[in-house]
């Protein structure tokens, strides 16, 4: 399955999503970069590094926001560019997604109500934070559309990283957690090469 996608959201929005291997992008129109300051940066071109240097946390790294369609339901992917450089990361051979499923807002085509939006930037923000405090896990990109929210983040240790989860958060969340083997970082290349692919396109 592939995400078409229209354009490029140009600055960091309330509604920002996650995607799935199976859920590579396909923008078609100039993008531009931002962090959570809404600063402009360039988007990393040396994808396949696999550079051993620091990964800074999430909250401090460039993001990119895309916008389109799958399935025929307003989509959003927010994902880190300059994570490009630590594909394939010997450190993190494994992919977490946590999903988050929701009831879409009336109004928002099956996107989180303004209710579920303030829920879920909070729970990013506090796994986030407990992951990356040790380097146990670093997030890639994030995928919403239809009903669904998911998180990716390369771990180091399941089983750590498990234990982290559970101390950190409340009981009673409406999200199912999936690990599977991912050491050459198939998902978020897919989101790359759909970048990519978008690139080559405009530039015939």
């Amino acid at each position: 399955m592939r995400v078409a996608f229209a354009f490029i959201v140009f600055v960091l929005l309330a509604i920002t999503g996650c995607s799935a291997a199976k859920n590579p992008v396909t923008p078609k129109a100039a993008e531009k970069k931002t962090n959570r300051d809404g600063q402009q940066n360039n988007l990393a071109k040396d994808k396949g590094m696999n550079s051993s240097g620091r990964i800074p946390p999430s909250k401090d790294d460039a993001w990119t926001v895309a916008e389109g369609t799958f399935a025929g339901n307003p989509t959003y992917i927010r994902y880190r560019p300059n994570m490009a450089k630590h594909l394939g990361s010997a450190d993190y051979p494994r992919r977490l997604t946590i999903i988050w499923k929701y009831k879409p807002g009336s109004a928002a085509e099956g996107l989180p109500s303004p209710d579920d939006l303030e829920k879920m930037h909070s729970f990013e923000k506090k796994i986030s934070d407990a992951l990356e405090k040790n380097s146990d896990a670093v997030i890639t990109f994030i995928f919403t559309s239809n009903g669904q929210r998911e998180w990716n983040f390369y771990i180091r240790d399941a089983q750590a990283v498990g234990r982290i989860i559970n101390d950190t958060l409340e009981p009673g969340l409406p999200i199912e957690i999936q690990v599977e083997d991912d050491p050459g970082w198939s998902g978020f290349s897919e989101v790359l090469d759909s970048v990519e692919e978008k690139d080559e396109d405009k530039s015939k």
